[in-house]
């Protein structure tokens, strides 16, 4: 509501002036002919500037969808990311040492490993970052479980998420878990479980990005080619 009206009334105002508002406005209905309601607007929005009157604030609180906000709106927003070109994630248990981490890493060039139990559970993720600033510390050595350092702030996006959304996670993040819910049903009861189907980093979201923008323009080129149209004219 505050940001409604800023937009349509000009009034400078804050969230509890918003708040104020909408209870006016329930008030309002019971109001007989002749009655006015009077409303107070408490704040300004000095202490808001990077709160609700940012789009990316308000996207990232689900306050408002990618589809409401039409100025970052690219042609790869609303794709799933299950249009990405994934590789099944290499995980690893929670028992193998800081070592053997590593050691996998530095073979596969991945600067993180997804870490599950025995039955593929998600358990946290061990990072290259998380390693290095544990072991500069003394907190953990080559020999320590990778248990002992496990990042488990983590975002977690499905194969339903847009790219929209998953661009300004990769924003703040280097990576996210695209996790997949199984239902096991036991014991009368049905239980849901998080189980990890792939990484997914700045560089799988640029590549999808730059290669199907060279696609797109190919496109328009054959278009303009097929209209007649030279690239000298176009």
């Amino acid at each position: 509501m505050a940001r409604r009206m800023i937009k349509e009334e000009g009034l400078l105002c804050g969230g509890s002036c918003g708040a104020a508002m909408s209870g006016a406005m329930l008030a309002a209905r019971d109001l007989g002919p002749g009655e006015r309601c009077v409303v107070i607007l408490p704040d300004s929005v000095r202490n808001y500037m990077t709160k609700f009157l940012s789009d990316q604030w308000m996207m990232d609180k689900e306050f408002i969808t990618e589809s409401d906000n039409s100025s970052n709106n690219h042609w790869w927003s609303n794709e799933k990311v299950s249009v990405l070109p994934l590789s099944a994630p290499l995980t690893v248990l929670p028992i193998i040492t800081c070592q053997e981490a590593i050691s996998i890493m530095q073979k596969e060039g991945y600067d993180q490993l997804p870490v599950v139990d025995k039955e593929g559970l998600i358990q946290g993720v061990v990072t290259l970052g998380g390693l290095m600033a544990k072991m500069v510390s003394s907190k953990i050595k080559g020999s320590s479980p990778v248990q002992d350092s496990l990042y488990s702030n983590f975002k977690k996006i499905t194969l339903d998420t847009t790219l929209g959304k998953l661009s300004r996670i990769l924003d703040k993040d280097h990576f996210a878990l695209m996790l997949h819910v199984s239902r096991l049903y036991q014991d009368d009861s049905v239980m849901e479980r998080e189980v990890c189907i792939g990484i997914v980093t700045q560089i799988d979201l640029l590549n999808y990005i730059t290669n199907g923008t060279k696609g797109k323009q190919r496109e328009m080129n054959g278009d303009s080619k097929k209209n007649g149209i030279h690239d000298s004219e176009a």
